[in-house]
């Protein structure tokens, strides 16, 4: 079911340098890792030896960047960075961007990650109509407004959506006098919420499909318009950055179902979550080799606030296996995967072992296989649940992690709950990699099952450690596909009750901590012969509930997608 993705020509280096826009791009974190510029000969030229990376021709743009900025965007970008501030309580000072800034960003990345063709989707609405933008590389905005009905009409849906041709948006009647008022109708703002709950709700029943009916009504309002006009005038792009507000940020967005291709969203793009495009740290991650942090909590000491997670040590083991190149629970898969990385669990998942942890070695990755709760109300009511506290989700407690310096890649949450229809939760699941100060997020919007969690981590890890990904948006756009493809999912069962049987017949110890050996509880051993149980059942009905987006469409990307 996967397709190759196709990748732009890259453009013509013989372009007038955009000085202008450079110098205002080391805000979005690029300038830290190229090389100094100057113009020269109408070359933007690399003072050292390294790949030169020019700015696409001005004949791409929508104007000269000396004209009056476009402040749609810069809008955007100042409501959504207020949002974030005033939710944390901290000014996340950047620079806000204009057109010109986003499009060299997105040019220069593609040059720098060429299986990257990039697109930033800014979300917005006022009174009765959805506004859609779409920022590229290569040329003008795409500038969208809705009046599709979220009931099935008789007429093609998408083609209820027109270009925005600089006139003030309509807030009632129809663009066409001729249909009646019984075919067509604006959609509002609360209809198209109704929607995504709906969606919400029955997307995590696994054992239903009744979750497609929604999915094809946002696919049609949301990115059927924008599939269109990308397809038409800038077929090369293959990821979606998503910039939403306030009651759409928590849609599962690789799940939206396109009914026409027969094809879920992640089928056709990679896909991220961004809290704002001037937030973004856009310098590219290789992860293939990188050091990780993996901490995670089976039994907890408030057992009565926060259910077991019997599964966790086995989570732990896979990403230790599958980190160190092994298959199996080698003792010199084992040796590799401590030399390079480092694992806790239970006792040892302590707050101050991963601020000492952190401070001793520049993690790359830090995973958290725990509870993490993404509640109504202020920043510090969200929190990661770790063995002695709850961490509060606020600024002084993250800023003691030392996620920042430097810059952690990638943390991944494989146990979260984000409280959906609040405005609150919503900017603290969206704005975790802007508080963190991470680059990306990988974080569940619901809590998935032990198995499914097992698979899908399987499988991230392995397209994450593997060089021909070229990021982390292609490594969940992969795992993804994995999940939906039949052959691949057994081929990862397999794999699974290997090393299932392998850690219950070696006397029980199933990870190798960095201070030593740690045994299975009652708990965990229990948990474990359940997930075994269940692998031993009917492999058709066990990958009928893997391949259901209840399964991985939960996962979201947030931040960088590189």
């Amino acid at each position: 079911m996967s397709k190759s993705v196709a990748t732009a020509d890259i453009p013509s280096r013989n372009a007038v340098a955009n000085s202008t826009a450079f110098n205002n791009i080391s805000s979005l974190g690029i300038g830290n890792t190229l090389p100094d510029f100057r113009v020269d000969d109408e070359l933007l030229l690399a003072d050292t030896a390294t790949t030169l990376i020019a700015p696409p021709p001005l004949s791409t743009f929508v104007r000269p960047p000396d004209i009056e900025l476009d402040f749609g965007i810069q809008d955007l970008e100042a409501q959504r960075g207020e949002e974030f501030d005033q939710y944390f309580g901290q000014s996340f000072t950047r620079k806000v961007v204009d057109p010109e800034n986003i499009r060299y960003a997105l040019y220069a990345m593609h040059r720098q990650v060429p299986s990257i063709k990039p697109a930033v989707v800014y979300l917005s609405s006022q009174g009765e109509r959805v506004f859609i933008r779409v920022e590229t590389a290569d040329g003008p905005p795409i500038k969208l407004q809705s009046t599709v009905a979220t009931e099935p009409l008789a007429s093609n849906s998408d083609e209820d959506f027109y270009p925005e041709e600089g006139s003030p948006p309509q807030t009632s009647g129809t663009r066409d006098q001729v249909e009646s008022e019984s075919d067509t109708r604006d959609v509002s703002r609360s209809e198209v919420i109704e929607q995504v709950e709906l969606f919400w709700r029955e997307v995590q029943n696994p054992e239903s499909s009744n979750y497609l009916e929604a999915s094809k009504q946002l696919y049609k309002l949301l990115i059927a318009p924008i599939r269109r006009e990308l397809r038409a005038k800038y077929p090369d792009v293959n990821t979606l950055l998503f910039s939403m507000e306030n009651g759409l940020r928590l849609i599962p967005l690789a799940a939206l179902y396109d009914e026409e291709d027969g094809e879920y969203l992640t089928e056709q793009y990679q896909l991220s979550v961004i809290p704002r495009f001037s937030a973004l740290d856009l310098r590219p991650s290789d992860l293939s080799n990188a050091d990780v942090l993996a901490m995670g909590i089976s039994e907890f000491r408030n057992s009565e606030e926060y259910a077991p997670l019997s599964a966790v040590p086995l989570e732990l083991k896979l990403i230790q296996s599958v980190w160190s190149g092994g298959d199996t629970l080698s003792h010199s898969s084992e040796r590799r995967a401590r030399q390079r990385s480092r694992f806790r669990a239970n006792s040892n998942a302590t707050l101050a072992n991963l601020r000492q942890d952190r401070r001793e070695h520049p993690f790359q990755i830090i995973h958290l296989a725990t509870h993490a709760n993404f509640n109504p109300g202020v920043a510090s009511d969200s929190n990661i649940q770790l063995w002695d506290t709850t961490l509060p989700l606020n600024p002084f407690q993250i800023e003691t992690l030392n996620w920042n310096n430097p810059p952690v890649d990638l943390l991944v949450l494989s146990a979260c709950r984000t409280a959906l229809g609040d405005e609150s939760a919503e900017l603290g699941f969206a704005g975790l990699s802007l508080q963190a100060e991470v680059k990306s997020t990988l974080a569940s919007l619901w809590y998935v099952g032990d198995l499914s969690t097992l698979v899908y981590m399987m499988e991230f890890y392995r397209n994450l450690r593997s060089p021909e990904t070229g990021s982390k948006a292609e490594a969940v756009q992969k795992t993804q596909l994995a999940m939906l493809s039949e052959e691949r999912l057994k081929q990862n069962l397999r794999e699974l009750r290997i090393i299932i049987r392998t850690a219950l017949n070696n006397n029980d110890r199933l990870l190798i901590e960095a201070d030593g050996s740690q045994s299975l509880t009652e708990t965990e051993l229990q948990g474990i012969l359940e997930i075994d149980n269940k692998l031993s059942g009917n492999e058709d009905v066990i990958i009928k509930q893997l391949s259901h987006p209840y399964s991985w469409s939960a996962f979201t990307l947030v931040g960088s997608p590189w």
